[in-house]
């Protein structure tokens, strides 16, 4: 948690969190196609970071001392229509984070979301803004592409991260 007078770097990092396998792969595609946006060079390395990584545990909690805010996209096997897309509310990430038997549903990563968060939560390095998008899957196993359905939720999740992306660091730009 944030102490009172503690300076955060305005840092915002948004990472597609997945493997190569499969509807897995849709972190990592969402990661790709908003690099390639130019959403970076439109706000600056120092306020944006976007990046893929199939190592979570490690990535995660290597930029978060510095992060003042984080998007997550991940593949959740959740029961829910494969290719639905959602945005965790705070008060349902806190849940998550919480939760004293992380919910494996949300990864299929060693290490997940849930506990890294947890683990951030524990280290005092849990950025203040914590946004996670969700696209739910049905399979996380082999394979090269992602099944149809979760490459169609690509556009829509793209959008709804870029939105996200223009509300935080909107407010900490305007005026510029």
């Amino acid at each position: 948690m944030l102490r009172a007078g503690e300076r955060l770097s305005a840092m915002l990092y948004v990472v597609g969190i997945g493997s190569q396998h499969g509807d897995d792969a849709i972190g990592l595609m969402a990661a790709a196609e908003l690099d390639a946006a130019g959403l970076v060079e439109r706000f600056g390395r120092e306020q944006l970071q976007i990046f893929g990584t199939t190592k979570p545990a490690t990535d995660l909690m290597a930029c978060l001392g510095d992060a003042q805010g984080l998007i997550l996209i991940d593949a959740v096997r959740d029961g829910a229509e494969p290719g639905s897309v959602r945005r965790l509310l705070p008060a349902q990430i806190e849940q998550l984070v919480s939760s004293e038997t992380p919910a494996k549903v949300w990864s299929s990563h060693g290490l997940g979301v849930t506990e890294i968060l947890a683990l951030a939560q524990a280290t005092g390095l849990l950025p203040a803004a914590i946004t996670v998008f969700c696209v739910s899957v049905a399979e996380c196993g082999a394979g090269d592409m992602p099944a149809a359905d979760v490459r169609q939720a690509l556009g829509p999740l793209c959008d709804a991260v870029t939105a996200e992306i223009d509300a935080q660091l909107g407010k900490r730009t305007t005026g510029r």
